[in-house]
């Protein structure tokens, strides 16, 4: 009776006292996909799909939404996408944190595949870290790329990282 979430012969059940808990929870990180664009497509990946089903925020919206979150207690940003490093426009938001919000932390979830070319950007835009995605479980090495080399660079940058593993029927082997 006291129980919160409960395993039912449905599933899940989320009960009334679930729901009234998590509205008293402070949040304090928030996940932003700022894009539908990646340069791969892995088995196990659960952004898959190949168009979100509504368009991306533009950056003034996805701004408004930032200074919305940090005023109401959010003190981290998770930067994710299909893949946030396809291109600089991550930076634009590193750049406005940096500016409006120099005590909020963010990072990110890549794939690592251009973080060679954004070493410099990375470096300077100030992420608390960045996670690398490992692919699949032989090493990283897929599609002729090896993940733990990118990690290497970014440790011998100073940048913080952290392996990031999606784990799947698809990649369970």
């Amino acid at each position: 009776d006291n129980a919160i979430i409960a395993w039912g012969d449905g599933g899940l059940e989320v009960t009334d006292k679930f729901k009234e808990k998590f509205m008293q929870t402070n949040v304090h990180e928030v996940r932003i996909a700022i894009n539908n664009k990646c340069n791969m497509s892995c088995a196990h990946c659960f952004y898959g799909f190949k168009e979100t089903c509504r368009p991306d925020l533009t950056f003034e919206q996805f701004t408004k939404a930032i200074d919305d979150f940090v005023a109401n207690g959010v003190t981290q940003f998770h930067f994710s996408g299909k893949e946030p490093f396809y291109n600089d426009y991550i930076f634009k938001f590193t750049d406005y944190l940096k500016e409006k919000h120099p005590h909020v932390r963010y990072d990110a979830v890549t794939n690592g595949i251009n973080v060679p070319k954004f070493i410099k950007q990375i470096k300077e835009a100030g992420f608390y870290r960045i996670c690398v995605s490992f692919d699949d479980f032989d090493g990283g090495k897929t599609r002729n790329y090896d993940s733990s080399l990118v990690m290497k660079l970014l440790i011998e940058n100073g940048i913080k990282t952290h392996a990031f593993v999606t784990c799947s029927k698809a990649n369970l082997n």
